[in-house]
């Protein structure tokens, strides 16, 4: 452990177990789970716009899909830096984000970004139930998915009729990109089988140590190939206070081998009527029954 190490603060929820801790310069928010320390957010209180994380800067190759976007949905807020990154650089976008844990909302808003205005609204529920209620009413341009518990990702978050959900709130040309963790995650054959089920097209994006997975999924007529990517990332609008390399994103696409015979189409095991109590379930600090999606940490 770092001498300088302080734990800004420490709250339990029924969801998460939640510690806020600040080394040096680094400030960052971590869920315990099954006795291992998983990393949510990170920012540096020198530079705190910046995306200090990885998979943060993955998860905004989604933007070169598609035109600036003016509606975006975000899955778990953690700090805020996704939030806070997009309403900084575009300043006409709206941005939904959905946490369940009212004590994370909190200590982000506290420790990490307040995300004062009225461009950024925070919905306390869980995002099954977000997309139910929405559906028909908005549709968005980019959505980010982002929604991690201690060592476990809610089941009911993975599977098909969930992307469906996505799907159904998402603009015509509009665009996803899901942060699927890091070399732990041994469920990536089976995210990549269940997103090519219910999407058109699928753009893995990794950095060069593998540390982090990102898929960018689109329903748009026709695949982008490299060359057109890295086009689209020359000509972006690039917007002031954007410290992204835009051309080293685009080069980050790989196209990963998944050849595990165990992987399978992830779909709602629910009897009628049952998904309000699978979910309530799948949303606790300790579900009762088998967790099909756990993660081993990374960090």
């Amino acid at each position: 452990m770092k001498d300088d190490l302080k734990v800004l603060a420490h709250a339990r929820s029924r969801f998460n177990d939640i510690f806020v801790i600040q080394s040096g310069t680094l400030r960052e928010m971590w869920f315990k789970g099954n006795g291992e320390f998983f990393l949510q957010s990170r920012i540096d209180m020198d530079r705190p716009h910046d995306l200090a994380l990885v998979y943060s800067r993955l998860t905004m190759a989604g933007l070169l899909f598609r035109a600036p976007p003016k509606r975006v949905l975000v899955l778990g807020l953690g700090g805020g830096v996704l939030p806070a990154a997009l309403v900084r650089w575009f300043p006409g976008t709206a941005v939904d984000v959905v946490e369940i844990d009212d004590k994370v909302t909190r200590l982000c808003r506290r420790f990490f970004h307040s995300l004062d205005g009225d461009r950024v609204t925070v919905h306390s529920e869980d995002g099954r139930c977000y997309l139910d209620r929405v559906r028909g009413r908005v549709h968005y341009d980019l959505v980010l998915l982002d929604a991690f518990k201690s060592g476990s990702i809610p089941f009911h978050l993975k599977t098909v009729e969930f992307y469906q959900g996505i799907r159904t709130v998402m603009a015509p040309d509009g665009v996803m990109a899901t942060n699927l963790y890091g070399p732990s995650n041994v469920h990536k054959a089976s995210d990549w089988k269940t997103l090519t089920s219910v999407f058109e097209h699928l753009y893995f994006f990794e950095d060069e140590e593998g540390r982090a997975t990102v898929a960018v999924c689109t329903a748009q007529t026709g695949r982008m190939d490299a060359a057109t990517l890295r086009q689209r990332a020359a000509a972006y609008p690039k917007p002031q206070g954007m410290d992204l390399d835009l051309m080293a994103l685009a080069d980050r696409q790989v196209e990963p081998v998944f050849s595990q015979p165990s992987a399978r189409v992830f779909v709602d095991s629910i009897q009628a009527g049952d998904l309000q109590r699978i979910i309530d379930n799948n949303n606790r600090l300790d579900p009762v029954g088998k967790i099909p999606y756990t993660l081993s940490s990374a960090h």
